[in-house]
């Protein structure tokens, strides 16, 4: 399941879903888990995504799919990183105060794994 954020023009998500689903090409693209492992995309979903920081926390709500709150900082004195392979930006660890997904045929609910916030930024190479 891919969910495209609606304030993006048919152009825009047509680009994302590309880059998302691996379409685009690229070393760093192709690097990602999700294009290199086999997988059954179900579909793709145009939805208003909102990504709020409360503190040293994030929260993530995904139209009525997903719902995500994470607060509680991971004790570390480590430069933190993602693991997603050539993803070079520094970030924090959380614990999970909340991650609810009813998108179906998923629906699940989980507290206390990790999560990790971090700034990005997309950029276009032509």
């Amino acid at each position: 399941m891919l969910h495209l954020d609606e304030r993006g023009d048919p152009a825009q998500r047509a680009g994302l879903e590309r880059v998302f689903l691996g379409s685009a090409g690229g070393d760093r693209v192709s690097a990602l888990p999700w294009v290199r492992k086999a997988r059954n995309v179900i579909d793709v979903r145009v939805s208003p995504i909102a990504i709020q920081s409360a503190g040293d926390g994030r929260s993530v709500r995904i139209g009525r799919a997903v719902r995500l709150r994470a607060t509680t900082p991971v004790q570390t004195e480590q430069m933190v990183a993602c693991v997603i392979p050539g993803y070079d930006r520094v970030g924090r660890e959380l614990y999970a105060d909340k991650l609810l997904v009813d998108d179906g045929p998923f629906a699940w609910e989980l507290a206390g794994n990790s999560a990790f916030a971090s700034d990005f930024e997309y950029a276009s190479s032509g």
